[in-house]
């Protein structure tokens, strides 16, 4: 699988609230089946899934949806709601690649096939 940027609208979170005032903004979120570890690190359980049509015309190959736990995905096909979709992915490459020899290590560079005419030496 390729490493993946995403985009999150996090308005979109079941529960969030988004707030300005002031020249401040904040989004407050409650209700939303946010997972609290025992070490006091809160997460926010995203599914991703690749798109059936392939990528988009923004370069979009992912869905993203929020995910809940079994209780509260239960609960909301009880009562009709589903999870809403909250973004994209697109792939991207996560390691710059060097062009024409640089940044790589002398011995990954292209070597001349015959050093005494291709070393521009003058003389």
């Amino acid at each position: 699988m390729p490493n993946l940027k995403l985009k999150i609208d996090i308005t979109k979170i079941r529960g969030a609230k988004h707030h300005e005032s002031k020249g401040r903004e904040w989004l407050e979120i409650t209700d939303c089946g946010l997972f609290h570890a025992k070490n006091g690190t809160i997460y926010l359980d995203l599914v991703a899934w690749e798109n059936r049509e392939g990528i988009d015309d923004y370069g979009n190959s992912h869905g993203l949806k929020q995910d809940f736990q079994k209780e509260v995905r239960e609960a909301m096909m009880g009562s009709g709601e589903k999870a809403a979709f909250v973004g994209n992915g697109k792939p991207f490459d996560s390691a710059p690649r060097p062009k024409d020899g640089i940044n790589q290590p002398y011995s990954a560079q292209k070597q001349p096939t015959n050093p005494i005419e291709d070393d521009n030496i003058p003389f």
